[in-house]
């Protein structure tokens, strides 16, 4: 399946490069991003089909919402099930039962989504982009994770306890 989504990008990719062979859209100001050149290679090329822009916009937003949705039900999940979980277990020596194990799954979905948008609007503010914060966050976690996996491959005296 990642083949196929691999060869679509490929193919819309070569789209966007062929149409715009002799002129840079950037550089004639119409589109302001790279990230904006495959939809607006879409609405000029299906310029007279009203159908099919639309289609191209629903599915770029069902792709989008799908996607936000999982990661969203995933954290609301994880923070659930291995941090407030254990908490409730440490203070009160009992289970949550299923009906507040419910609610709270739904109101920490809604406050993960409530973030998410407010990232969202945080990220606009912001000149780098969010994959250039991405890529910052994970090189400043991901280093001294790699180290510590590292030093425990490599050096056999190290327990848990040293690292």
């Amino acid at each position: 399946m990642n083949s196929v989504f691999l060869l679509i990008q490929l193919l819309s990719g070569l789209v966007a490069y062929a149409y715009f062979a002799g002129c840079d859209p950037l550089q004639t100001g119409d589109v302001t991003a790279t990230d904006q050149i495959l939809p607006y290679v879409v609405m000029a090329l299906f310029n007279g089909i009203p159908v099919i822009k639309g289609l191209f916009l629903s599915v770029i937003y069902a792709a989008a919402l799908s996607t936000v949705s999982s990661g969203v039900n995933s954290l609301a999940t994880v923070l659930l099930e291995d941090i407030i979980r254990p908490l409730h277990f440490a203070i009160k020596k009992n289970d949550l039962s299923k009906r507040v194990k419910t609610i709270l799954a739904y109101v920490l979905s809604a406050l993960v989504g409530l973030s998410t948008v407010g990232f969202a609007f945080v990220f606009t503010l912001v000149s780098s982009g969010v994959l250039q914060f991405a890529f910052s966050l994970f090189g400043a976690i991901g280093g001294p994770i790699l180290s510590i996996f590292t030093l425990g491959m490599v050096v056999p005296c190290v327990n848990a306890i040293v690292s």
